[in-house]
């Protein structure tokens, strides 16, 4: 059960990790500045595959025998996930506060990346 837990954190880490990237070229496709129609495929795609994704990774961090800094990650990835979305909402005012939801995003990108990492790391040193 553990070595199953450790490989699908590992795995839904990395693809939570190519979601944000899409989450980046989604968001400059819909730049009205660069030619684009719109946020839409931006704020769908957020919604419906990442937004509440972290939160799978926790359960999945306890049953893999994480490491307390694995978990303490997924736990601060989820929390910072589920207020992203409230940081764009002055994107339509065009106010400063706004500046968050970019900052906010690059965070998780890069926290993200460390969690696959980590979990790649836990894989490894179990099947070694």
């Amino acid at each position: 059960m553990k070595g199953i837990a450790q490989k699908g954190l590992a795995a839904l880490a990395w693809l939570f990790v190519l979601g944000v990237l899409v989450q980046f070229f989604l968001a400059g496709l819909g730049l009205p500045q660069l030619g684009g129609e719109g946020m839409d495929a931006h704020k769908d795609f957020g919604y419906s595959a990442l937004h509440f994704t972290p939160t799978l990774l926790i359960p999945l961090a306890f049953f893999a025998k994480a490491s307390r800094a694995l978990i303490v990650l997924t736990f601060i990835l989820t929390v910072v996930s589920a207020i992203q979305p409230i940081w764009a909402f002055p994107i339509q005012q065009g106010e400063f506060d706004a500046s968050f939801h970019v900052l906010g995003a690059a965070v998780i990108l890069v926290m993200s990346y460390e969690i696959a990492r980590m979990a790649t790391d836990l894989v490894r040193s179990t099947t070694a």
